[in-house]
C-alpha cells in the first residue's frame, strides 16, 4: 500500500514536470518560428544579393512578388507551429491539474468532462492573425528599403546590411507572442480544469507561483504563495494599485500584467506536503538584479533564505563592490585571469592562463553553474566564441571579460543567457550556427569595406577590435542571447 510519503512524493514530482513541460513547449515553439524567420531572412538577402547594381523602377513589383512569397511562407509556417504550440500548451495546462492529484492518489481524469475547446479555437486564430502580423510588418519595412534602392538612396548591398536589424523587430515580437499566448493557453486550460475539480477534490485551491526569472515585476513577486479559492481572484499589489487576477496571463487583466509573465497558478490543499508550502525563496541570484529596497518593500525577509537574508542586510553594493575589486587587478593583464563569484561577492575560484586563454578541466567547471565567471581579455575584445560555449555548456549565470584596446580605453562585456536558460544544446542548436553566420558576415563586410577603400591602414586595428562585439550584438538580437559592451573608466579617484 502506498503511504501518504510517497503519495507527497509522486504528487511533487508530477507538479514540477508538467510546469517544465510547458517552459518546454514555450522553447521548441520558438525554435520552429526563429528557424522559419532565419529561413526568410537568407532567401530574402539572396534575392537582395542578385538584385542588378542598375537597379530599375519596373524590376521593383517582381521583387516585391518573390519577398511577399517569402514572408507568407513563414507566415503560414509560424501559424502552424503556433496552433501546434497552442494545443500542447492547453493539454499541458489540463495535465497540470490532472497529473499531480492523480499521483497522489486520485484519479480524476475519468471523472471530469471534456473542457469547452472553444476557447482554445479562438486563442488559435488570434495567434496565426499575431503571425500574420508580424509577416507583414517586416514585409512592409523591407519594402520601404526596396523603394530606396529603386529612386538610388541606397546600394542593394546596404539594404542587406539592414536585414538584421529589420528581422530583428519581427523576432522580437515572435518571441513576446509565443511566450506570452502559448503560457495564455495553458493559464486559461489550467484553470478550467481547477474549477471542474473542486467538485470532486474537496479543498482544493489554487495557489500563485512567481516565475523565478532575474528581470520580473515585484508585484507578481511579492503575490508568491498567496493562496485562493479557485472562483476568487488573486490581488497583486502594484505601483498603481490594486489588480486583480484569476490566474497569471488572464486575458481580461491589463496587459502590463500579462505580457513575457511566466507566473503560474498552482493546485494546492492544505494537507498536502510541498517543498515551499508558503512563499518560495528567492535564489541568491535572483537577489543580484533586485536593490534591498524594492525586496524589502515588496517581500518579507523571512520570504527569503538565510544566507540571502543576510546578502540584504548588508550594503546592496557587496557583489558588486568585489566584482569590481577583482576586475581592476586583472583589467591590465599581459595574461588571462578568470574569478568565479558567489552571489554575495564571494571569489569561489581564480586561475590564470596564457597570453589568449584559459584551460579548465570539467572538475573545475561543475560547481560554477548558476555563478558569475569573469576574466580578461589582454587586446581588451569581446568575448570568443569558445567563452560563450563555455558558459552555456556548463550554465554560468553570467560570462564577463575586461580588458584594455589598442588605445588604451577598458571596456567591460557582459553575456548573460535568455530568460529561458541556455545549454550545450542551445549552444549547439541556436547559437553557434548564427555566431557563424554574423562572423562570416562581419568579416566579408569588412573585406569589401577595405576594397572600396572605405576603410584606411590605420583604422585596420579598430577594425580588428569592434569585429567580435559586432557580432555578438547581432547574434543577441537573434537568438535572445543578452550582451553588452560599457566603457569602463579604472582610474582611481
Amino acid at each position: 500500500m502506498t503511504t501518504d510519503k510517497e503519495k507527497n512524493r509522486k504528487f511533487r514530482k508530477a507538479r514540477k514536470e508538467r510546469l517544465k513541460a510547458r517552459t518546454r513547449i514555450q522553447r521548441d515553439t520558438r525554435t520552429e518560428i526563429l528557424r522559419l524567420l532565419r529561413t526568410a531572412r537568407d532567401e530574402i538577402t539572396q534575392t537582395l544579393a542578385g538584385t542588378p547594381s542598375d537597379f530599375q523602377q519596373f524590376q521593383l513589383p517582381q521583387i516585391k512578388k518573390s519577398i511577399e512569397r517569402t514572408m507568407t511562407t513563414f507566415g503560414d509556417g509560424a501559424g502552424a507551429a503556433m496552433r501546434d504550440g497552442a494545443n500542447q500548451a492547453w493539454q499541458g495546462g489540463i495535465d497540470l491539474i490532472d497529473k499531480p492529484i492523480e499521483a497522489g492518489g486520485v484519479a480524476i481524469t475519468a471523472l471530469l468532462p471534456e473542457i469547452d475547446p472553444r476557447q482554445l479555437q479562438a486563442m488559435r486564430t488570434f495567434m496565426t492573425d499575431k503571425m500574420g502580423e508580424i509577416s507583414t510588418e517586416v514585409m512592409n519595412k523591407i519594402n520601404s528599403e526596396l523603394g530606396l534602392i529603386a529612386i538610388g538612396a541606397q546600394s542593394s548591398g546596404d539594404a542587406i546590411g539592414k536585414m538584421a536589424k529589420l528581422m530583428g523587430s519581427g523576432r522580437k515580437r515572435a518571441v513576446t507572442v509565443v511566450r506570452t499566448e502559448l503560457g495564455r493557453a495553458f493559464s486559461v486550460a489550467s484553470h478550467a480544469r481547477q474549477t471542474q475539480a473542486k467538485e470532486i477534490v474537496p479543498g482544493l485551491k489554487k495557489q500563485w507561483r512567481r516565475s523565478g526569472k532575474i528581470h520580473s515585476r515585484l508585484h507578481h513577486d511579492a503575490a508568491d504563495g498567496q493562496v485562493k479559492e479557485i472562483e476568487e481572484p488573486f490581488v497583486l499589489s502594484s505601483k498603481k494599485g490594486p489588480v486583480e487576477l484569476m490566474f497569471p496571463r488572464d486575458p481580461a487583466a491589463p496587459v502590463g500584467e500579462v505580457v513575457n509573465c511566466g507566473c503560474e497558478s498552482l493546485p494546492f490543499m492544505e494537507n498536502w506536503e510541498v517543498k515551499n508550502p508558503q512563499k518560495k525563496p528567492f535564489t541568491d541570484l535572483e537577489l543580484q538584479s533586485k536593490t534591498k529596497q524594492e525586496i524589502a518593500t515588496s517581500v518579507p525577509l523571512n520570504a527569503v533564505p538565510k544566507k540571502a537574508a543576510r546578502v540584504l542586510s548588508k550594503k546592496p553594493t557587496t557583489y558588486r563592490a568585489s566584482r569590481d575589486k577583482n576586475e581592476l587587478k586583472i583589467v591590465g593583464r599581459k595574461t588571462e585571469k578568470a574569478i568565479a563569484f558567489d552571489e554575495d561577492g564571494t571569489v569561489l575560484f581564480e586561475k590564470v592562463g596564457g597570453k589568449s586563454s584559459i584551460t579548465f578541466t570539467r572538475k573545475e567547471l561543475l560547481p560554477l553553474r548558476g555563478k558569475v565567471v569573469t576574466h580578461n581579455h589582454p587586446r581588451g575584445t569581446s568575448f570568443s566564441p569558445e567563452d560563450i560555449k563555455l558558459a552555456a555548456d556548463f550554465g554560468f549565470a553570467e560570462m564577463r571579460a575586461v580588458g584594455s584596446n589598442y588605445a588604451g580605453v577598458s571596456h567591460r562585456y557582459s553575456m548573460r543567457p535568455p530568460d529561458s536558460g541556455w545549454s550545450e544544446d542551445f549552444w549547439k542548436k541556436t547559437v553557434e550556427p548564427a555566431v557563424k553566420r554574423h562572423h562570416a558576415a562581419e568579416t566579408n563586410r569588412a573585406a569589401s569595406a577595405i576594397l572600396a577603400g572605405k576603410i584606411k591602414r590605420a583604422d585596420m586595428a579598430d577594425v580588428d577590435f569592434e569585429h567580435w562585439h559586432r557580432v555578438w550584438r547581432a547574434v543577441a538580437r537573434e537568438t535572445g542571447i543578452k550582451y553588452s559592451r560599457r566603457v569602463w573608466k579604472t582610474t582611481k579617484k
